[in-house]
């Protein structure tokens, strides 16, 4: 039982013991008055009997109405019962959240009953002092469960959201091994041609029969050569002027760039060399662009051109060359 409670009892008894005590000290002096008043006077033995009567009477009167005075105006605190403090425990575990309870294990009610079978027959079954005891330790696990959930949702928020994550760094990956796929093996492997290699791996023309055409007039034509997988070339452009002079000049004003199905190679993957050549007329300065192919793959069908840009008229010191856009092309077909 609560102290307030006990207070509360104390006050109520001794309350109504003071109240008992004046009613009683009030009807006793009304008796003794009255008998003094009754001695005096001439009243018969009827008379006086009557007038005895009705001060009991509005005596007892009395007393009752002071007994159910103090009964309105003074209670005495009811003590819980184990069954009532049983009752309001199970209504705070019922305010758990249904997503909490489902994670939790169940609660047994049954085991909050106090065990009586193992006490002594002259021991006295315990009783739970008041309700408050139970109905705070109610809303102190409803506050740890509460509390519970929240981590749990926190921590479940966070997980979503690393899966997320790894979801979306696998949809990435995923999507980059499809682009691998879709592009598959290159139809040919291009690089820089090296020094030495232009005295080791032969120039694709000379090997077709091309030179003649490339050194004439006839660009922007496109030649069909089949090729096995295995062959190794380097593909070449020559620019030469009878002088150092008239090179410099020329280089000045042209361009040269090399596509593979119309895709630009970089500089990277383009060589340039300089070189002399003498004939019967002159001693020519040359210029060479080089790539080297080789890993062809079997069964494709590949485009090589290269373009020659002339921003000018040109001179090389023997012949002209008119102002514009030359095309050397090869369509190289490769054996499966």
């Amino acid at each position: 039982m609560e102290l307030n409670n006990f207070f509360s009892l104390v006050v109520g008894v001794i309350s109504f013991a003071i109240i008992l005590y004046i009613s009683d000290l009030v009807v006793t002096r009304i008796f003794s008055r009255l008998d003094d008043d009754l001695a005096e006077s001439n009243f018969d033995e009827a008379t006086k009997r009557k007038k005895i009567n009705l001060i009991i009477g509005i005596s007892i009167v009395f007393l009752i109405g002071v007994i159910i005075f103090v009964n309105a105006n003074i209670r005495i605190p009811e003590i819980p019962s184990r069954r009532q403090v049983k009752d309001k425990t199970e209504i705070a575990l019922s305010e758990i959240p249904p997503s909490f309870a489902k994670n939790e294990t169940e609660v047994s009610f049954a085991s909050q009953e106090p065990d009586t079978t193992s006490l002594p027959s002259d021991t006295p079954t315990p009783v739970i002092d008041s309700d408050l005891e139970g109905t705070q330790q109610a809303a102190e696990e409803t506050i740890q469960a509460r509390d519970e959930l929240a981590t749990q949702n926190a921590l479940a928020t966070k997980n979503a959201q690393a899966t997320q994550t790894s979801a979306a760094a696998t949809a990435q990956a995923k999507a980059a091994q499809k682009t691998r796929e879709a592009a598959g093996t290159p139809k040919v492997v291009a690089r820089k041609t090296s020094r030495d290699e232009l005295d080791d791996i032969p120039s694709i023309w000379i090997v077709y029969g091309l030179e003649a055409d490339i050194v004439s007039d006839e660009f922007n034509k496109f030649y069909k050569i089949p090729i096995l997988s295995s062959d190794r070339y380097r593909l070449p452009f020559n620019w030469c002027a009878t002088n150092k002079t008239l090179l410099s000049d020329n280089m000045d004003e042209i361009s040269v760039e090399y596509l593979i199905d119309g895709v630009k190679l970089s500089e990277s993957q383009i060589g340039v060399f300089a070189y002399k050549v003498k004939d019967e007329n002159f001693n020519w300065e040359c210029r060479k662009w080089s790539t080297t192919l080789s890993k062809w793959k079997p069964g494709s069908e590949v485009e090589l051109a290269i373009n020659v840009v002339f921003n000018k008229d040109l001179f090389d010191g023997k012949s002209n060359y008119s102002k514009g856009t030359y095309t050397l092309g090869l369509i190289v077909s490769t054996s499966k």
